[in-house]
Protein backbone atom coordinates (compact mmCIF):
# COMPACT_ATOMS: atom_id res chain seq x y z
CA UNK A 1 0.00 0.00 0.00
CA UNK A 2 3.11 2.86 0.81
CA UNK A 3 4.96 1.66 -2.37
CA UNK A 4 1.59 2.19 -4.59
CA UNK A 5 0.11 5.11 -5.97
CA UNK A 6 -2.98 4.56 -4.41
CA UNK A 7 -4.94 6.88 -2.34
CA UNK A 8 -4.67 6.36 1.37
CA UNK A 9 -8.01 6.99 3.76
CA UNK A 10 -7.10 7.26 7.44
CA UNK A 11 -10.04 7.36 9.49
CA UNK A 12 -8.89 8.24 13.18
CA UNK A 13 -10.91 8.67 16.56
CA UNK A 14 -9.76 9.89 20.24
CA UNK A 15 -6.09 8.58 20.96
CA UNK A 16 -5.90 7.07 17.31
CA UNK A 17 -5.62 10.75 16.18
CA UNK A 18 -2.59 10.91 18.65
CA UNK A 19 -1.20 7.85 17.22
CA UNK A 20 -1.37 9.02 14.06
CA UNK A 21 0.47 12.21 14.90
CA UNK A 22 3.57 10.40 16.27
CA UNK A 23 3.75 7.85 12.50
CA UNK A 24 3.26 10.91 10.48
CA UNK A 25 6.36 12.11 11.48
CA UNK A 26 7.85 8.82 9.86
CA UNK A 27 5.71 9.01 6.39
CA UNK A 28 7.50 10.67 3.20
CA UNK A 29 5.80 13.33 1.60
CA UNK A 30 4.83 11.19 -1.18
CA UNK A 31 3.33 9.07 0.85
CA UNK A 32 1.18 12.07 2.89
CA UNK A 33 0.43 13.53 -0.64
CA UNK A 34 -1.87 10.81 -0.70
CA UNK A 35 -3.41 10.03 2.44
CA UNK A 36 -6.74 11.35 3.21
CA UNK A 37 -6.70 12.01 7.02
CA UNK A 38 -10.03 12.18 8.66
CA UNK A 39 -10.36 12.84 12.51
CA UNK A 40 -13.60 12.11 14.76
CA UNK A 41 -13.37 13.15 18.45
CA UNK A 42 -9.72 12.92 17.63
CA UNK A 43 -7.15 13.58 20.90
CA UNK A 44 -5.28 15.44 17.68
CA UNK A 45 -6.72 17.53 15.32
CA UNK A 46 -4.80 18.17 11.88
CA UNK A 47 -3.94 21.21 10.25
CA UNK A 48 -1.16 19.97 8.16
CA UNK A 49 -1.45 20.81 4.52
CA UNK A 50 0.73 18.34 3.20
CA UNK A 51 -1.99 15.73 3.38
CA UNK A 52 -3.96 15.55 0.54
CA UNK A 53 -6.95 15.93 2.32
CA UNK A 54 -7.86 16.93 5.98
CA UNK A 55 -11.46 16.29 7.68
CA UNK A 56 -11.40 17.23 11.51
CA UNK A 57 -15.55 16.31 13.37
CA UNK A 58 -15.94 17.47 17.00
CA UNK A 59 -19.27 16.76 18.52
CA UNK A 60 -19.97 20.34 20.35
CA UNK A 61 -20.20 18.17 23.56
CA UNK A 62 -16.81 16.25 23.28
CA UNK A 63 -14.45 17.19 25.82
CA UNK A 64 -11.92 15.20 24.14
CA UNK A 65 -10.57 17.56 21.31
CA UNK A 66 -10.85 20.67 23.47
CA UNK A 67 -8.88 19.40 26.23
CA UNK A 68 -6.27 17.68 24.09
CA UNK A 69 -6.13 21.01 22.20
CA UNK A 70 -5.03 23.03 24.57
CA UNK A 71 -2.94 20.31 26.44
CA UNK A 72 -0.37 19.99 23.33
CA UNK A 73 -0.94 23.84 22.23
CA UNK A 74 -2.80 23.14 19.36
CA UNK A 75 -5.70 25.89 19.86
CA UNK A 76 -5.60 27.07 16.25
CA UNK A 77 -6.85 23.51 15.30
CA UNK A 78 -10.04 24.45 16.85
CA UNK A 79 -11.06 27.17 14.67
CA UNK A 80 -9.25 25.41 11.30
CA UNK A 81 -10.82 25.69 8.01
CA UNK A 82 -10.58 22.00 7.88
CA UNK A 83 -12.41 21.58 11.26
CA UNK A 84 -16.40 21.01 11.76
CA UNK A 85 -18.70 21.08 14.45
CA UNK A 86 -21.73 18.98 14.76
CA UNK A 87 -24.24 19.13 16.69
CA UNK A 88 -25.07 17.70 20.09
CA UNK A 89 -27.62 15.08 19.35
CA UNK A 90 -29.86 13.53 21.82
CA UNK A 91 -28.85 15.91 24.96
CA UNK A 92 -25.65 13.17 25.30
CA UNK A 93 -23.76 13.84 28.52
CA UNK A 94 -20.25 14.35 26.75
CA UNK A 95 -18.93 10.67 27.76
CA UNK A 96 -21.37 9.29 25.44
CA UNK A 97 -20.98 11.99 22.95
CA UNK A 98 -17.29 10.80 22.37
CA UNK A 99 -18.00 7.28 21.69
CA UNK A 100 -17.36 6.79 17.82
CA UNK A 101 -21.26 5.35 17.48
CA UNK A 102 -22.65 8.13 19.32
CA UNK A 103 -25.44 9.88 17.52
CA UNK A 104 -23.19 12.77 17.58
CA UNK A 105 -20.50 10.98 15.17
CA UNK A 106 -22.98 8.95 13.66
CA UNK A 107 -23.68 12.07 11.40
CA UNK A 108 -20.15 12.09 10.35
CA UNK A 109 -20.29 8.50 9.48
CA UNK A 110 -22.97 8.81 7.45
CA UNK A 111 -21.42 11.98 5.83
CA UNK A 112 -18.06 9.97 5.19
CA UNK A 113 -20.05 6.87 3.64
CA UNK A 114 -21.97 8.75 1.25
CA UNK A 115 -18.90 10.51 0.17
CA UNK A 116 -16.17 7.61 -0.34
CA UNK A 117 -18.70 4.90 -0.98
CA UNK A 118 -19.23 5.70 -4.95
CA UNK A 119 -15.56 5.82 -5.14
CA UNK A 120 -14.75 3.20 -3.02
CA UNK A 121 -17.24 0.52 -4.67
CA UNK A 122 -16.19 1.47 -8.33
CA UNK A 123 -12.49 0.71 -7.86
Amino acid sequence: LLNGGERIICIVHSGGGGTFETIRNHLSPEILDRIDIVSIGSAALFTDHRFRRIRNFVGKNDLVPFVCSALFGNLAALVHEHTQYLPVRHRENPIASHQMTSHTYRSALEQLRDEYAPELCAS
